[in-house]
């Protein structure tokens, strides 16, 4: 079974956004010089074992003059490899250790935390505690690419025992090969084929699926800033910049009709350890703007991933 290494999404963030961002691994030999150029590779040492927090914060402004809506997602992930498929790519499970979320409005506030235990009385936060311990695996190559991403029909059988059914139904869009396989390209952000100096950039896009609504297509431009020496490993320092376009209405969805995401700017950055071919951190901000029943809202989504160990 293979899964996302990313929470579910809301329409409130970047794509499920992700991304998030991009998980673990840059790598390459040591730079000897901050304009030498470098090939930008992940890294799949056997016995990796890895953890990260991802945070994922957004501030949707409320129809009405009702303020903004507060949302706070922490996942505790731990990346292992499995074996080597080939030279350039392994298999790399994901494991989702903890949850917390925090929700914050005038309609109410509401929290969950995995350490706490017990199923979540509020049937929408239930699909939460189904990901606790969830254990995914993908095919990935050094360069980034997904070469084999599964379904997660095992997840979407454990939800519907717990969550309702109506919900269920709308994360079914969320559990099929080509939306797993995006959101993994959106952890693992592709690299160019040949090396790159500072200044250089190289491009990335994406079809990320909204569940009943259509499609938002991504484009991510990267830049590598500077290299440098940090107590003997060599850091990439990388500037992200991208555009989340217009909605791809799905024709067959009623609720295509109700919901206008006119898209919006994206900017970051990301830390890679080029000596040991990991990410270090990364921060993608998304600011977009949506319509529901002629109602207009604006949303602000941070994305943070850091690795604890």
């Amino acid at each position: 079974m293979f899964a996302p290494l990313r929470g579910f999404p809301t329409p409130s963030s970047p794509g499920l956004l992700a991304v998030a961002g991009g998980l673990l691994l840059a790598g390459l030999a040591p730079v000897a010089a901050e304009a030498q150029a470098v090939q930008l590779r992940y890294q799949f040492p056997d016995g990796m074992d890895l953890r990260y927090e991802m945070v994922q914060r957004s501030s949707t402004s409320l129809p009405g003059g009702m303020g903004d809506m507060v949302q706070t997602l922490r996942q505790e992930l731990r990346m292992q490899v499995v074996e080597r498929v080939e030279p350039d790519a392994a298999l790399v499970r994901s494991t989702v250790e903890a949850i917390r979320m925090e929700l914050v409005s005038a309609m109410g506030n509401q929290t969950y935390d995995s350490s706490e235990g017990g199923t979540p009385a509020d049937p929408a936060l239930r699909p939460l505690a189904a990901m606790v311990g969830m254990a995914s695996e993908a095919v990935l190559g050094t360069d980034g690419r997904v070469i084999e991403a599964g379904d997660l029909s095992e997840v979407l059988e454990r939800m519907g025992e717990e969550v309702d059914p109506e919900i269920a139904a709308q994360l079914e869009a969320f559990m099929g090969a080509e939306a797993v396989e995006n959101l993994f390209a959106q952890n693992f952000q592709a690299f160019p084929a040949d090396a790159v100096s500072p200044g250089e950039s190289w491009n990335h896009s994406m079809s990320l699926p909204a569940p009943g609504l259509g499609t938002l297509e991504t484009r991510f431009v990267h830049t590598l800033e500077r290299v440098e020496d940090r107590g003997g490993v060599q850091v990439a320092h990388v500037a992200i910049s991208g555009t989340m376009g217009g909605l791809q209405p799905d024709p067959d969805s009623p609720m295509a009709g109700m919901m206008q995401f006119e898209g919006g700017d994206m900017s970051g950055r990301m830390e890679f350890d080029l000596t040991n071919g990991r990410i270090l951190e990364s921060v993608v901000t998304t600011l977009m703007s949506m319509g529901v029943m002629g109602q207009t809202m604006a949303s602000e989504t941070e994305v943070t991933l850091r690795l604890v160990n």
